[in-house]
């Protein structure tokens, strides 16, 4: 016996698919930017649960300071971050992924930092 999907009201009832997510904890993470505008590294911080620079990175040729968050659970469960300065402001790539992973996407982000650093 062939079924029909129920109406109501005249509609035909749609099932939503549901995406399961990543199949690992691990995998699952989140990334935020932002730019402080005439600022420079002593923002961060602020944005970071007062969290100061360990040290720096080198990604394609630039240097970015880097945050390593300890209490994740305490601190919107950021992580990690990455901040650079950009001409005169300074952008922040923060969120809930590895250090790899957080250096690839601010890899990608090197055109529009570049185009504020160049910006008078």
């Amino acid at each position: 016996m062939d079924r029909q999907p129920r109406r109501a009201r005249g509609r035909p009832r749609r099932r939503l698919g549901r995406h399961p997510g990543p199949a690992a904890q691990e995998d699952r993470g989140f990334l935020r930017i932002a730019q402080a505008f005439d600022a420079d590294a002593a923002w961060a911080p602020l944005r970071l649960s007062s969290t100061a620079s360990t040290g720096t990175v080198t990604i394609d040729g630039r240097a970015w300071d880097e945050y390593v968050l300890r209490n994740p659970e305490q601190s919107a469960n950021i992580s990690y971050a990455l901040g650079t300065q950009a001409g005169p402001d300074y952008v922040l790539v923060y969120g809930a992924l590895t250090a790899e992973e957080t250096a690839a996407f601010a890899a990608t982000l090197e055109p529009q930092i570049d185009a504020l650093t160049e910006t008078p």
